[in-house]
């Protein structure tokens, strides 16, 4: 990949990962701080998820962590997995699957956070990202040093 194609790379994966922890970080604190986690566990509950409690707890964790992790590049595949996990539980017990439209209940916020985080762990967190200089400090892979295909990134 030639370096200024690199560039545009990283600097979408950074805008992506902040734009997606961003909105992680907001869904998670408001199932934390909010609704509560007895709230959320609740509406999940009534919504047929199964172990509410747990599954209420989890989805806030990783959306709030998660989404702190994004921001910072850091554990960004871990992060971004979790997230494409929280969202396939929401796509299969809260959206309605029959309508994309969110003010219908529809799944398209869910798959569109979905897909997003779903590259974002094919990609990595690009050089803007704590990932990178956690792979330097401990013998990864540099950034750079790895591509899969067309342009993967390290981290």
């Amino acid at each position: 990949m030639k370096p200024d194609q690199q560039l545009t790379l990283d600097v979408i994966l950074l805008v992506a990962r902040l734009a997606m922890g961003w909105t992680m970080i907001a869904h998670g604190a408001q199932k934390f701080f909010e609704w509560g986690v007895e709230g959320t566990a609740a509406y999940m509950g009534a919504g047929g998820v199964p172990l509410p409690l747990l599954s209420a707890s989890f989805a806030a964790a990783v959306e709030l962590g998660g989404g702190v992790l994004l921001v910072l590049g850091a554990l960004t595949r871990i992060a971004a997995l979790g997230m494409v996990a929280v969202m396939a539980g929401a796509f299969v017990f809260a959206q309605d699957s029959t309508t994309i439209f969110v003010q219908d209940d529809g799944y398209g916020y869910v798959l569109a956070v979905a897909v997003c985080c779903l590259l974002i762990a094919a990609l990595g967190s690009g050089r803007f990202g704590v990932d990178r200089l956690l792979a330097a400090r401990f013998g990864g892979t540099r950034e750079g040093t790895r591509r899969a295909g067309a342009g993967g990134t390290d981290s």
